[in-house]
């Protein structure tokens, strides 16, 4: 159980509401998460649910998560899906986003399945968005791909955002370029951290196209 604890070793809520929360293992599988409010009874998190189950494969991979309610019930997440499953295909991970009766649904950011191919030494180099019939789209910000060129010392070298049909391009909303490139010091420092500031901006436009979706 984590707990959260003010100066007086009173129980405090941090800003997602919950004061508590408990992890459940089976060896060294996590099987589930709850979140608990200062009064000790389960509530819902800074996520919209109040349990999360996870189920793994031979492996001990996770493959699934799903969200449930303070009660038990099936509900969604503030990402708009109640499961979430992943396959893993060699170098490459396959996230999709279903609804409770296991139908694909579009997350909040715009896709139903996100694939996120990797190298041998499990560093990214290209994610890929599709919709619920497995077409290639370009997510709510514009743009329908990540890729990354790395250096010898795994720091990466160039960020590249694609359009759905796999060409650079710079029409992400208010983003304004198409590749953000990175330079480093002898000393493995970033000589442009501008750069690494800019590659926040598709995020970022991402959480204020969706307030003013809310607001």
């Amino acid at each position: 159980m984590e707990a959260y604890f003010d100066a007086n070793n009173q129980l405090v809520e941090l800003p997602g509401g919950y004061a508590m929360v408990r992890h459940t293992y089976q060896g060294e599988l996590l099987l589930e998460t709850t979140y608990y409010g200062a009064d000790g009874l389960p509530m819902i998190g800074p996520y919209g649910y109040a349990i999360v189950r996870y189920a793994h494969d031979e492996l001990g991979q996770v493959v699934q998560e799903a969200y449930f309610r303070e009660d038990g019930t099936s509900c969604y997440s503030t990402a708009r899906y109640a499961i979430k499953k992943i396959e893993y295909r060699d170098n490459v991970t396959v996230e999709s986003y279903y609804t409770d009766r296991m139908e694909l649904v579009r997350s909040s950011a715009g896709y139903a399945m996100v694939s996120r191919t990797y190298d041998d030494r499990e560093n990214l180099l290209m994610e890929t968005y599709y919709d619920v019939t497995g077409q290639p789209i370009n997510r709510l910000v514009g743009y329908g791909g990540v890729q990354y060129v790395y250096d010898a010392r795994d720091r990466v070298l160039t960020t590249t955002y694609l359009d759905f049909q796999g060409q650079p391009t710079a029409s992400g909303k208010n983003l304004g370029y198409a590749t953000a490139a990175n330079e480093y010091d002898a000393g493995g420092s970033a000589l442009n951290p501008e750069k690494a500031e800019k590659q926040l901006t598709p995020f970022l436009n991402e959480l204020l196209w969706l307030m003013d979706k809310i607001l």
